[in-house]
This record gives structure tokens, sequence and C-alpha cells, in this order.
């Protein structure tokens, strides 16, 4: 019997079920699973190959559909579509909580603003949260037509068990980089740190025309700091992987610190000033716009990535 292929299987059905329900709904479809499998080796006198094995999971047909016979019924939102939509929606609370909540309020705090600023990001969110989920669900609800839950109950019936993601351990809360991944991330810290102090290495011919701006110097300390908190995070997750716990909470100080820096130069003025009295006052507009547009969908995109991934170790715990 190919185990890892069965616990593929049940990891994905459980990261899809409500966490209350995970433990019995576990032990019933392994239970099932493991009986079916012993079954069909006793009639063949042998361990199953892979290909027999997945033929058994396709029997109990793909996670999400399994997942979704353990939820209560739904009337507005039909079983094909609605896993997409709570995946959506998660998602979009994880990021308005970082983006309405969470930067602003480190933000407030590292800036001696009073503290009905930080309770009135609370006091807002359910409002700002409740509009958008709303839209969602109207979009989610025009959507659930006849055509689409064909299509994705043709796309999920057409999967293979194989292409099932690697079985994770329990107790491994924040996923390993690789000793490369490391290297390139160190390689580039250092680039953009020796570039800020020598702006050409970034902005390479253009540093004849435009510098960096004033707050890129003004945040040069925290910038470095998240960095070197990021390398070393990454060093000890390589070196020291049974440092679970402290690993977990040494990971979210370097990306609160990353998220912090990040946001504070998002709120930047000016990202670029001119290099000669010549350069072209238009071009740095449209430039300061690009720079800024670049930093703003930078936060949005580091800020729902650190939350989908403390919420993935959440729900894996």
């Amino acid at each position: 019997m190919h185990t890892d292929l069965v616990e593929r299987y049940l990891q994905a059905v459980r990261f899809l079920l409500p966490r209350k329900q995970r433990g019995d709904v576990d032990r019933e479809l392994s239970d099932d699973l493991r009986a079916q499998v012993e079954e069909k080796e006793a009639e063949l006198g042998r361990s199953l190959t892979e290909d027999e094995t997945a033929a058994i999971l396709r029997g109990f047909g793909h996670p999400a559909r399994l997942a979704l016979r353990y939820q209560p019924a739904r009337h507005l939102i039909g079983p094909e579509v609605f896993p997409f939509f709570a995946f959506a929606v998660k998602s979009i609370l994880a990021a308005l909580a970082v983006v309405h909540i969470v930067l602003p309020g480190i933000y407030f705090i590292v800036a001696g603003e009073p503290s009905r600023r930080v309770v009135g990001l609370f006091l807002r969110f359910p409002g700002v949260a409740l509009q958008v989920l709303a839209w969602t669900t109207i979009a989610f609800a025009i959507l659930d037509t006849r055509v689409v839950r064909s299509a994705v109950a043709g796309a999920l019936a057409d999967w293979r068990p194989q292409s099932l993601p690697e079985v994770r351990k329990k107790d491994e809360a924040v996923p390993r980089p690789s000793a490369s991944g490391l290297a390139w991330t160190a390689f580039l810290s250092v680039w953009w740190l020796a570039g800020i102090a020598y702006p050409p290495l970034i902005l390479g011919p253009a540093a004849a025309h435009v510098t960096l701006g004033p707050a890129f110097e003004r945040l040069y300390a925290p910038i470095a700091a998240s960095a070197v908190a990021s390398l070393a995070v990454g060093w000890l997750q390589l070196s020291h992987p049974d440092w679970k716990r402290a690993l977990v909470y040494w990971g979210m100080a370097a990306d609160a610190l990353a998220l912090v820096t990040l946001y504070l130069l998002a709120r930047a003025d000016v990202f670029v000033v001119p290099a000669t009295a010549a350069s072209d006052p238009a071009l740095l507009g449209t430039l300061n716009d690009a720079v800024r547009a670049a930093m703003v969908v930078s936060l949005l995109a580091t800020g729902a990535s650190i939350a989908w991934k403390y919420m993935r170790s959440l729900r894996a715990g």
C-alpha cells in the first residue's frame, strides 16, 4: 500500500474541514480508506501499486467534494462553488485585517499616536469587512450558474491523487527555507542595502538623472534590521529545525518588522528626487507614481502572503 498517497489525501480533506470536525472525520475516513485498501490487497494477494491506490482514492472523490459532505447545507451558493467562496472570504479577511488593523496599528504605536486612534481601527473594521464581504458574496452568488457548476464539477472529476501536496508534519508550523533560497535572499538583501547607500547599484544609468528620496535614508536602519532578522530566522530554520516554538515567535517578529518597514516606505511622499537641476519634473512625477503603486502592491502582496502562511499553520495545528 502506498501509505504516503493515502496520508496526502487525508491531509487535503482535513485542511478543508471545520476544526471541530477534523478529529472524528479523519478517524472515520482513515479507517474506511485503509479497510478498502486492505480488502483489495487481500483479494490480489500483494501490496497495491501507486496507481491501484490512486484508483481507490479517486473512488472517494476529490478532497473538496468529500469535505463538503460534512458541511452544513448551503442555499445561496452551491456546493460546487462554495469551497472557492470560503477560500476567498478567508483570504480577504486576512488581507483586510493586515491592511486596516495590523499595519496602521503598529505604525500608530511606534509614532506615539493617541490610543483612541488604535481603538478606532478596530471599531471601523467590521464596517469595512462587511461591505467587502457583501460584494464578494454577491459576486459568487452571480457566478454560481449551471455553466460554472458544470465547469467546476468537471475540473474536480478530472483529478489525480498523485497531484496532492506532500504530507506536512504536524509540528512543522513554519516551512523551512532551502539553502539556495536563503543564499539568494542574502544576495538581494546585500544588493538592496548597498544600493541605498550607493544608488547607481539600483538605478543603473538612471542615477545620472534621479536618485533615491530621503525616505530610504531615513528608514535605512529598519530596512537593514528587517533584512538581518529575516536572514537570521532563515538560517536558524535550517540549522536548528528543532527550535520549533521559538522559530514561530521569531518568524512572526521578523514578518511584523518587514511589514512595518514596508508600510512606512509606502507612506513616503517622494521616492525619487532629481540628481541634477536639468531633471524633467514630469518624468519625476511619473516615476514617483509608479514606485508608489509598486510599494502599495508589494505591501498588499506581502501582507496577504504572511497572513496566508500563518492561517495555514493554524489550520495545520
